[in-house]
């Protein structure tokens, strides 16, 4: 009876930008874009964190496209306010 699963370690978006691996917007567009699944509970959004680890390692290339888009929305906000 080994066949006991430990439990996922779902954190918020909030709780994963903490740890440094991307900014809290980079992540809401991510989950918005459905780059990352995520699990949606009310108004929060809860991210198993070893898979958006293994994601991140095996796909560089997104979070490249992420910052670019985050440049992007910060160069639209200054442009707005000009």
């Amino acid at each position: 009876m080994s066949d006991i699963c430990e439990p996922t370690k779902m954190l918020t978006i909030r709780e994963v930008a903490k740890t440094g691996i991307l900014t809290e917007h980079a992540l809401r567009l991510m989950v918005k874009q459905q780059k990352i699944p995520a699990v949606f509970i009310g108004r929060r959004s809860y991210i198993n964190f070893e898979l958006l680890k293994k994601i991140l390692g095996s796909n560089t290339t997104l979070i490249i496209n992420t910052k670019k888009q985050e440049e992007k929305d910060a160069k639209k906000k200054i442009s707005k306010k000009v």
